[in-house]
């Protein structure tokens, strides 16, 4: 069995990281009542710039990833 715990800001955060294959960005804050409260964020990843160093003679690689939440 999964169980999953959300996470409840307390106060304004937000990281940033970065490489040669992506890079993630999130924000998290809560108001001054207490009573709104996110938490965002966004990742991107690209391994071609990777896959290009190799500079194999033959294939094609060009993965794309989609995820989605089971129904």
């Amino acid at each position: 069995m999964l169980s999953v715990e959300y996470k409840t800001p307390e106060k304004f955060a937000a990281s940033l990281t970065g490489s040669l294959v992506g890079g993630a960005a999130h924000a998290e804050a809560r108001s001054a009542n207490g009573r709104v409260s996110y938490l965002a964020g966004v990742r991107y990843k690209n391994a071609q710039y990777v896959l290009n160093s190799l500079r194999q003679a033959q294939g094609g690689y060009n993965p794309t990833f989609t995820t989605r939440r089971p129904s």
